[in-house]
């Protein structure tokens, strides 16, 4: 990820790309206060269902598979 990368510069375009890569000091950093804090309530606002799809066999004996 380009936020890993030390001295790598995060452009707006970057974050919007890949929201889920950057903290929101990150975010408030290149967005500005405002505009950060509209994106990052937008992102995590409303219901994320994570459903259940099964259980599979696997090498260390069964893990469970789900999704959003």
């Amino acid at each position: 990820m380009l936020n890993m990368v030390k001295n790598a510069s995060v452009q707006a375009t970057d974050i919007y790309k890949d929201p889920y890569g950057y903290t929101y000091s990150e975010m408030v950093g290149v967005l500005g206060e405002v505009e950060a804090d509209k994106f990052y309530r937008e992102l995590y606002s409303g219901s994320q269902t994570i459903f259940y799809k099964g259980i599979m066999p696997s090498e260390k004996g069964f893990r469970f598979s789900s999704g959003l």
